[in-house]
């Protein structure tokens, strides 16, 4: 068996668990993931606290975890560049298997969907006496956009790329709700909107 050392922000593995225990050996207490990895055994070490704060995250103890298939990774701290945090993902099987180095899109990447992404499927609420979009925005003089009409286009478009980022950076076959995209648009939207960008 090979022993990872993530060190590094972005570094990750998936694995299918086959024992998660306390570390018999070195200096430091730790909890260790042995799994299979794209055909090979391999383990990862991780800090206990780091380990049982991730697991408890997904509902999961060192015993439940075993049959599970998960990604570790070290994600970016941004009090410390140098010390990136411990994240503990559930993945499908099939991510087990060999996968290219994670990389953050750079100016001018054009986001692209997973080709195996599954389509999002959901209808927005029902609610008969919510304003609808045509009767809330009016068109100004000559034809022209009212600047409720601007705001709600704005609002639409950051929309539609929040939910073009999330079915991009999201594991496949992790459903995304309509819920979840309308939270971090909102997010985003109060924080430009609180900052003047908007």
């Amino acid at each position: 068996m090979r022993y990872l050392k993530l060190k590094q922000v972005n570094e990750s593995v998936t694995l299918a668990v086959t024992a998660c225990a306390p570390a018999t050996s070195g200096q430091y207490p730790g909890i260790v993931f042995e799994g299979d990895s794209n055909g090979e055994r391999v383990g990862v070490e991780l800090p206990p606290s780091s380990a049982q704060r991730q697991l408890s995250r997904l509902n999961l103890d060192s015993s439940s975890v075993v049959g599970q298939t998960i990604t570790i990774s070290r994600d970016p701290n941004p009090a410390k560049p140098a010390s990136p945090y411990w994240g503990i993902v559930l993945a499908l099987p099939s991510q087990a298997k060999a996968q290219p180095a994670p990389r953050r899109m750079q100016p001018g990447d054009e986001a692209k969907p997973l080709p195996d992404a599954p389509p999002l499927e959901f209808a927005p609420p029902e609610d008969e006496e919510a304003p609808s979009v045509a009767s809330s925005a009016k068109t100004g003089a000559a034809g022209h956009p009212s600047k409720a009409q601007a705001i709600e286009s704005a609002y639409l478009e950051l929309w539609d790329r929040v939910r073009l980022h999330m079915l991009t950076r999201m594991p496949t076959g992790q459903a995304i709700g309509w819920d979840s995209i309308q939270s971090a648009t909102a997010t985003i939207w109060i924080t430009q909107k609180d900052k003047g960008l908007v």
